[in-house]
């Protein structure tokens, strides 16, 4: 008889624990880019591979295409289908920042991944240092510039905090070169809106010894207006990514076209990690 009753109890306790596994819920992390493009893609597809390293993990992406407000929405719809966790790529410090504390205060844990907002509402960060990046940039401009000369800034979204940081950086740097004259134009992430800006400057006798893009978009705009006028070879073009693949950054630091790309890592499964 006591032997029946184990075999009922041992029973029965690995029926729960079946039932247990299936009805274990999964965790849903809501991922907010702010744009698309490569480098984007990129931290995507490397989150995606490092999600199959954990049992019942559900990525959910969105892409708010520099639409500061879209982004805000798409947070608040992921707020109202109550997913576990939310990462996020701020497309700008003031429309964004308003969602991100709504989903702190609906218990939702927020990483802050590239870029930040004005709160100390979220739970955590993770990022590449956008004001070093700026500093090296000008470090190596105004080297290869022996400090003489003219530098034309085009930077991405002005409200963007890499943008805010990597101006800072770069400017923090250059103004110990006052032989450097630096121009800066407002760009906005766009390989056309770079071109037609550095187009403008040219046509009203602009003069470029050296380029810093941003980005690698922003620097190849650049490149392409310069090479149209066979004025290329006369510019140090530097951009911020460095990502690999034909026509990438460092793909035109090695044809010629750039001088240099400043690597800025994407590491999505470092952010799975966290």
């Amino acid at each position: 008889m006591k032997r029946i009753n184990i075999i009922l109890i041992v029973l029965s306790f690995s029926m729960l624990l079946l039932l247990g596994a299936c009805t274990q819920k999964n965790v849903v992390i809501g991922v907010s880019q702010c744009c698309s493009g490569v480098w984007r893609e990129k931290v995507n597809n490397e989150m995606r591979q490092a999600q199959y390293q954990y049992k019942n993990v559900d990525l959910l992406f969105t892409t708010a295409e520099n639409d500061g407000q879209c982004q805000a929405r798409q947070i608040d719809s992921m707020i109202a289908r109550k997913v576990d966790l939310i990462v996020v790529a701020p497309d700008n410090v003031n429309d964004v920042t308003p969602a991100i504390e709504r989903a702190y205060r609906a218990h939702i844990p927020v990483i802050l991944f590239d870029r930040k907002v004005k709160t100390p509402h979220y739970t955590a960060s993770i990022g590449g240092d956008n004001v070093e990046a700026g500093r090296e940039v000008a470090r190596f401009l105004a080297s290869k510039l022996d400090g003489k000369g003219t530098v034309v800034e085009i930077t991405g979204l002005k409200d963007a905090s890499p943008v805010i940081e990597r101006h800072r950086g770069f400017h923090e740097v250059m103004k110990n070169y006052p032989g450097i004259k630096v121009v800066t134009l407002e760009s906005n992430w766009k390989l056309e809106r770079a071109q037609e800006l550095m187009k403008q400057y040219l046509d009203k006798g602009g003069h470029a010894d050296g380029v810093f893009g941003h980005s690698d978009l922003g620097a190849i705009g650049a490149f392409l207006e310069a090479e149209r006028r066979g004025i290329d070879k006369q510019m140090l073009i530097v951009g911020i990514d460095g990502l690999p693949g034909e026509w990438e950054g460092v793909d035109r630091v090695k044809r010629g076209q750039f001088a240099a790309s400043y690597v800025y890592p994407t590491q999505g499964e470092k952010i799975m990690e966290l």
